[in-house]
Formats: structure tokens, C-alpha cells, sequence
């Protein structure tokens, strides 16, 4: 339960909503209660009142249904409310609790998420958040509401029957401990397995998406397919037993209520016998006890899932909690005046890996230079290029800009000195002009039309409609993948970024196309400092230093 409290905090940040929507679902409650204890003490006092002609003709029965018909108009306008502000407040919080969550992770990439899958992350910080929802609307908000609802129902009964009063409180109360106690208790561990199956099905689901194709071409689909249909048929036999167990919850309050009945009417009938109560009061007594067991009815569901509910926290916080590997300085300890490159002595070792990814590296690299780097896959150019980076720190040695160590370096600063275009650009479901402006916010059009001829995709964009409103779509569904690589290179030049590393920035481009851009380039980038990664040095033309990497070892 220690794991659900950083979450119970945050739900106070919208305080004022959950406060108005808590206390629009106690008038909802209380109005539904009264409405049908008073529904009923009309029933049974009309049929008393009705035995004679003379009793028949005293009834006023006007003013009871007004209050039936006010506390229906109540119930339903309450309801409405609550349902409003509750939701609202609670749609809040899951997006308080999701931008708190990735500025938790964001520090973390990507040294800490080689350990997850991109399914299972995408899991912990949609569905597992998601989870955390059922906290506040299914567990703190109905409890906190019975238990209030109890206490009035206590003050009211006290008015006819004080023994009575006591009697249905405590049996109230023992309902309530008895049916959350066994809900919680056989649900906890089956919900916590229900949020990893799902997890599961969830990765799996995107495991096929994703190699669709693979599987198709290997004739493999079909095994995959019945790994997800074994993973849902677990998930569908854990919801059986959930829904066994829910079944025994309710049983166990509906025996309760009949009980608290049975109970009052063993006391109540002597006092109607007596006169010391009328029948038409304890009719409302025994409608109010079964407004009130109504009102716990969905409790008990609620505690059942709350094991989900901490699995789901669990997991976010297993991400969340972790330290970052790089951490930057909140204040740069030192100015920038050059952007020489000094590489001196670098050394470096993967996680959970046996052999060093570099060893002892050192090489220099002057302001507005063009280099390249070049080496067999796994050789450690790009280990080298995210160290520059500082996805990572060095094991051993350091590295420095102008003079100044990175680690000296607040992000922003490293960020604004060095950019870096991976080889697989991600484009987002978002506008062209939005997926080139990342690389700088306040890029004019005019500055973003120059970007794209310099990559040749301007006379492209032109032929759109909307230009550069135009909508790429998912990963960059309405582009071809030369296209894709291009926008990456656009965002590199746009950046302003006095050091470019550009990541094998001829794949996926015809000779001509790439020839003709990184002409362009040059003559655009003639102060930056270029450093070039890749297998096809004969490319590359102007360049003032080539290194060879081999094994993590720097040949040249």
C-alpha cells in the first residue's frame, strides 16, 4: 500500500474538483437513500391511513410527495454534477500523473530502458497509469462516502429507535470490514497477475504488429498468434476467478443485509407491537437499510481490483524511482568561447556486457571541421557519438568542448552545441511544419522553405495542398523512407547547433540526391563542425580527417 501513496498526493493537486465532486456524489447518495426510505414510509403509512375512511380522508399525502419529487430532482441534478467534476478532476490528475511520469523517465533514456521493451514501457505509462484512476473514483471517494452515509443514517435512526440506530451502524460497519476484507484478500495477488498477463498481451500484440512482415515471410505468424491466444485465455480464466470471487462478495453483503433486516425487525416488531413505534416508521427503517447496503454493493468490486491497482503503481514506480545514470549540472560552471572537440583517454562498458563497447580513445577535432568515423557494425562509432552526447558518461577519460568537460555542461547548453541525426528519423503524427520545427521553435516558414530546398523536398512539399500543414502521419506513414531521412537532415541544419553528428546520413538516398545535398551542406554548414558516421566513406567529399574504428579501438 506504500507504493499507492506518492499517487494519493498527487490526486490532492485538484483538491477544489475532487472536494465538489466528492461532495455532489454524498447529496447523490443521501438523496437516493431518503428517496426510497421515504418512498417507502408513503407506502406503508397511505396503506395504514387507508384502513378507515375517516384515517383516509386526514392523510396529507401532498407533502411527502413533494419531498419525493424534491429529493428525486436532487438525486438526479447531484448525480449529474458529480459525474462532472469527478471525472473531470480525475481526467486531470491521469494527466498530472503522466506529465510527472515522463519527467521522471525522461532523465532515465536511455541507459535504464535497454531493460525494458518499448511495449512494456508503453504499458507502465498508458494502461498501468490508466489503473491508477480506479484509486480515487472506486475505492477512496465510495468508501469515505459510505462511511459517511453511515453516520447520518446512525443520527437519523437515533430520532425513532437509539438500539436500532446503534444495531444497523454496527452492522454496517461489520459488512463493510468483512466483504473489502475479503475482496482484498482474495484479489490481491490474482489482480497483480491480471496487470502482468495484460502487460504481456499488450508487448505481444506489438511484437506481431511490428514484425508482421517477418512472420508472414517465414510462414511464423501463426505461432506467434497462438502465443497471444494462450496469453488471453490466462487472462480470461483470471477474470473468471475475479468474477468468482466478486460473486462471494456480494453474496456475503446481500446475507449481511438481510441479516441487519431480520435483526431490526426482531427488535422493531415488540416496539410496533407496543406502540412505541408505528409500522409505517419501521418500514422506512428496514427501505433505509437497504438504501444503505445498496450504496455498499460496489465496494467490495472496488477493493477486489485494488491489488491491480498497487501491481499498476508498482510498476510505474520500479521506472520512475530509478536514479538517471547522466545527471546534468542545474548551472553551466563555465562559458563556451570555442567548440574544439578533445577526446582524452575514453573508455567505456555496456551494462550487464563483458567486453568494453571503446578502449582508451583519444582524438581531437577543431571548430567548423569535417570528419568521419568509420568502422565494421559494432566497432563503437555510435557508442562514441552518444558519449559525445552524454547518453552515457565514460567509464574511464573525459570529454570536453571548448575546453570544458560535458559533465560541466547544463543540457540545454549541450543541446544548443550538439545535435545529432540517428539513422532511423522518428516523425511524428503531427504537421511537417511541426516535425521540422523540433529542431527550432521559432523557425519561420521562410527559414523552413530554405531547409527543405536544401534537401530537396521542397519542389515535393509544394505539390501539397497544405504544404507545410501537411499531416505526415503515424512514424511518417505518408512519406517514402528517402523522405524520412531527408526531414532528419533538414532538423540537423535548422538546429543552429554548432556541432552536427550526422548518423550514416547517406542511407536510404540515391548517390545523386545525396551528392547534390551534401554540396549544399557544406556550403550551408561552412562554420559547424561536422562529424560523419558511416560505412561509405567514398561519399564524402572535403573531408579533413578520417578515423577508423575497430573493436572499440581507435586505428587511425
Amino acid at each position: 500500500m506504500n507504493k499507492l501513496m506518492p499517487f494519493v498526493k498527487l490526486f490532492f493537486q485538484e483538491w477544489r474538483g475532487l472536494l465538489l465532486g466528492f461532495f455532489l456524489s454524498f447529496i447523490c447518495l443521501l438523496a437516493g437513500v431518503g428517496l426510497l426510505s421515504l418512498s417507502g414510509w408513503l407506502i406503508c403509512a397511505a396503506a395504514s391511513a387507508g384502513i378507515t375512511i375517516a384515517t383516509g380522508l386526514a392523510f396529507n399525502y401532498f407533502i411527502p410527495a413533494a419531498g419525493i419529487r424534491f429529493l428525486a430532482l436532487t438525486r438526479i441534478v447531484s448525480r449529474y454534477g458529480e459525474r462532472v467534476f469527478n471525472h473531470s478532476a480525475t481526467f486531470n490528475i491521469l494527466r498530472d500523473l503522466r506529465v510527472w511520469c515522463y519527467q521522471k523517465i525522461e532523465p532515465l533514456a536511455p541507459a535504464h530502458f535497454y531493460k525494458y521493451s518499448g511495449g512494456d514501457l508503453l504499458q507502465r505509462f498508458v494502461g498501468d497509469i490508466d489503473a491508477l484512476d480506479n484509486l480515487y473514483l472506486r475505492v477512496l471517494s465510495p468508501l469515505l462516502n459510505v462511511f459517511l452515509l453511515s453516520c447520518v443514517v446512525l443520527i437519523f435512526l437515533h430520532f425513532f429507535d437509539i438500539k436500532i440506530a446503534w444495531l444497523v451502524f454496527l452492522l454496517v460497519l461489520l459488512t463493510i470490514f468483512l466483504s473489502l476484507l475479503l475482496s482484498f484478500s482474495l484479489g490481491k495477488k490474482l489482480g497483480a497477475e491480471c496487470v502482468s498477463m495484460l502487460s504481456r498481451m499488450r508487448l505481444q500484440v506489438v511484437t506481431n504488429i511490428q514484425n508482421a512482415k517477418t512472420f508472414l515471410l517465414f510462414g511464423q505468424l501463426k505461432h506467434f498468434l497462438g502465443k497471444f491466444n494462450q496469453l488471453a485465455d490466462e487472462y480470461d480464466r483470471a477474470q473468471f476467478k475475479m468474477s468468482i470471487i466478486q460473486g462471494f462478495s456480494l453474496g456475503l453483503v446481500t446475507l449481511m443485509s438481510g441479516v441487519t433486516i431480520v435483526v431490526v425487525l426482531w427488535v422493531g416488531l415488540p416496539l410496533v407491537h407496543h406502540h412505541r413505534l408505528s409500522g409505517a416508521i419501521l418500514g422506512l427503517i428496514v427501505l433505509t437499510i437497504m438504501g444503505v447496503f445498496e450504496v455498499i454493493t460496489p465496494l467490495p468490486k472496488a477493493f477486489q481490483y485494488l491489488g491491480q491497482t498497487e501491481k499498476a503503481a508498482r510498476r510505474v514506480t520500479e521506472v520512475t524511482s530509478s536514479k538517471p545514470t547522466v545527471n546534468f549540472p542545474e548551472k553551466s560552471l563555465q562559458s563556451i568561447q570555442l567548440t574544439d572537440i578533445e577526446i582524452d583517454q575514453v573508455s567505456f562498458q555496456y551494462p550487464g556486457q563483458y567486453f568494453q563497447a571503446l578502449q582508451d580513445i583519444s582524438l581531437n577535432v577543431s571548430s567548423g571541421s569535417r570528419i568521419a568515423i568509420v568502422g565494421e557494425t559494432g566497432a563503437g562509432k555510435t557508442t562514441l557519438m552518444r558519449l559525445l552526447t552524454r547518453s552515457w558518461d565514460p567509464d574511464q577519460g573525459v570529454i570536453k568542448i571548448g575546453g570544458v568537460p560535458l559533465n560541466q555542461l547544463t543540457e540545454n547548453k549541450l543541446r544548443q552545441l550538439v545535435v545529432m541525426a540517428f539513422q532511423r528519423t522518428h516523425i511524428f503524427n503531427a504537421t511537417l511544419r511541426d516535425n521540422l520545427r523540433l529542431a527550432k521553435t521559432d523557425a519561420t516558414d521562410k527559414e523552413l522553405w530554405h531547409v527543405l530546398e536544401l534537401v530537396l523536398l521542397k519542389e515535393t512539399i509544394e505539390q501539397y495542398k497544405k504544404g507545410l500543414d501537411t499531416s505526415l502521419g503515424e512514424f511518417g506513414a505518408n512519406l517514402s523512407g528517402g523522405q524520412i531521412k531527408r526531414i532528419g537532415l533538414a532538423r540537423a541544419i535548422l538546429s543552429g547547433a554548432p556541432i552536427i553528428i550526422l548518423d550514416e546520413p547517406s542511407e536510404g538516398l540515391d548517390k545523386q540526391t545525396f551528392s547534390t545535398i551534401w554540396s549544399a551542406m557544406q556550403k550551408t554548414l561552412k562554420d559547424r563542425t561536422l562529424i560523419i558516421i558511416t560505412h561509405q566513406l567514398h561519399e564524402f567529399t572535403n573531408l579533413n580527417h578520417v578515423y577508423k574504428l575497430r573493436n572499440g579501438v581507435l586505428i587511425d
